[in-house]
């Protein structure tokens, strides 16, 4: 009679487990919720034009932590994403890309590829028209490409184009040159 009864309850708690259960199959479909497009387009968008501004911040963070101890694998990751959202960051300051000139000349020391080379210099004088569209005001990006020109990618303009970057930032900012 101890097994029936036993065996009754379980049967009852069976039941009682059936009954408690949702009686509905239908699947509902959960759509997520998209992300709106920025407000601004174009390499001089800073955080305030995303529609979530938070994660880009941290990527920025992120990856200036891992660039001051030098790791480099982990900041180029976050960088890029901090590029493709918001290049310009904060909008005062040209942080982002010259971060990513940063990163292309690190890229052009552990290379003897001179097509990868080229492509990496292309992407450097890319930064710097960035640069000049979202920060015109100055000498500041003539005078970095006639230094890289004249400097580091020697051959890759005449003397002639190097002295008229120079010539440039100088007559933007209004310098006179000391002739001595």
């Amino acid at each position: 009679m101890k097994h029936w009864f036993k065996l009754g309850s379980f049967f009852a708690l069976l039941l009682l487990l059936g009954a408690c259960t949702p009686k509905t199959t239908e699947q509902v479909a959960v759509t997520p919720t998209p992300t709106p497009p920025p407000k601004k387009e174009g390499p001089c968008r800073t955080f305030k034009d995303l529609a979530y501004p938070e994660e880009a911040l941290r990527n920025f963070v992120l990856y200036r932590d891992f660039l001051k101890v030098e790791d480099w694998t982990q900041a180029f990751d976050l960088w890029k994403k901090v590029y493709a959202d918001a290049p310009a960051a904060d909008g005062q300051r040209n942080t982002v890309f010259a971060d990513g000139i940063r990163f292309y000349e690190r890229f052009i020391s552990q290379t003897q590829d001179s097509v990868l080379i080229q492509s990496y210099v292309d992407t450097i004088f890319k930064f710097y028209d960035e640069i000049e569209q979202c920060y015109p005001e100055g000498g500041y990006v003539p005078a970095r490409k006639g230094f890289d020109l004249y400097y580091s990618y020697p051959g890759r303009a005449s003397r002639k184009e190097i002295y008229a970057f120079f010539k440039e930032a100088v007559d933007r900012d209004g310098l006179k040159p000391m002739i001595s």
